[in-house]
C-alpha cells in the first residue's frame, strides 16, 4: 500500500490538473441542477471584490430548488480584467450564461452591494438585466452595516457591548469545552438547513438544557434568592435586597 501511495504524482502539475478537473465537475453538477430545478428558476448573488494581487474578481452565486430543498452554491468567480463598471460585470455574467446555455428568462432574482455598478437604476449592472420577472434586492448585509456606521452614540454603545457579550459566551463555552457551543446543529441536518418546526423538540429541549448546565457551573455561588434583583428589579420585595445592598436603596 505503502509503494503505490508513494508513486502517486504530487508534482505541481498533476495537481494544478486534478483540481481543475475536479472543478469542472463540480459546476457541471450544479448547472445541471439548476437546468433540472423547479420550474428551471433561480436566483443570483453578485458582488466584487479585491484579491491579495489586487485584482478585481466577480463572484457569482445561485440559489435555485432541488430535491425539495433550496440550495447556495457558487456558480462562478471571474477576474474583471479592464474595469469594474457595470458593463463589465453584466457581460461577464451574460457570456457564463451563454457558454452554459443558461437562461434570462428563467431568472427569477437578483441581489447586489450598494456599489454604484450594481444597482443604478440607468446604467447599473440590475438596470440591464431587463426582465419584468427579476426581483432586485439590496443585500441584507449591507444595508446592517450602512446603518451600523450611521448609529448614534447611544444605539452604537448598546450594538457594541451586545457585540462583546455574544463572542464573550461563545468564547467561554470554548474555552470550558462545552459539548455545545450554539444551536446550529439543531438547524441544520446532514448539511441541509431544516425548518424548525420540522425538528424534534427533544434535541432542541437537550441542547437549551446543556447550555442550562454549563451556566450553573460557571456561577456555582450564586442563590436564586440573589437573581430576584436582576430579574424583577422594581418588584423586588425590601426584605429580599441583600444586606450589602440596603444602604444604596435607602439612598434611593
Amino acid at each position: 500500500m505503502g509503494k503505490k501511495v508513494a508513486a502517486v504524482s504530487l508534482s505541481n502539475n498533476t495537481v494544478q490538473g486534478r483540481i481543475e478537473d475536479m472543478a469542472l465537475d463540480i459546476k457541471g453538477q450544479v448547472i445541471q441542477e439548476i437546468k433540472s430545478a423547479t420550474f428551471g428558476l433561480f436566483s443570483i448573488q453578485l458582488d466584487e471584490s479585491t484579491d491579495v494581487a489586487s485584482c478585481s474578481q466577480l463572484m457569482v452565486f445561485v440559489e435555485y430548488a432541488h430535491s425539495n430543498a433550496f440550495k447556495e452554491e457558487l456558480l462562478f468567480c471571474s477576474c474583471l480584467e479592464t474595469t469594474t463598471k457595470a458593463v463589465d460585470i453584466f457581460e461577464k455574467v451574460s457570456s457564463f450564461f451563454e457558454s452554459e446555455d443558461i437562461l434570462w428568462k428563467n431568472l427569477r432574482g437578483c441581489c447586489t452591494d450598494g456599489a454604484p455598478a450594481m444597482p443604478g437604476s440607468k446604467l447599473g449592472f440590475q438596470a440591464r438585466v431587463k426582465s419584468p420577472n427579476v426581483k432586485d434586492i439590496h443585500c441584507m448585509i449591507h444595508r446592517h452595516a450602512l446603518a451600523s456606521k450611521t448609529l448614534p452614540a447611544p444605539l452604537r454603545e448598546v450594538l457594541d457591548q451586545t457585540i462583546k457579550m455574544v463572542n464573550f459566551v461563545k468564547q467561554l463555552c470554548i474555552d470550558m469545552d462545552a459539548d455545545h457551543h450554539n444551536l446550529s446543529p439543531v438547524l441544520v441536518v446532514d448539511g441541509q438547513e431544516q425548518v424548525l418546526p420540522d425538528l424534534e423538540k427533544d434535541l432542541i429541549l437537550q441542547n437549551l438544557t446543556a447550555l442550562e448546565s454549563e451556566f450553573i457551573r460557571y456561577f456555582p455561588t450564586f442563590d436564586d434568592d440573589e437573581l430576584d434583583l436582576i430579574r424583577n428589579p422594581f418588584t423586588l420585595l425590601v426584605e429580599k435586597v441583600p444586606d450589602k445592598l440596603q444602604d444604596k436603596f435607602l439612598e434611593l
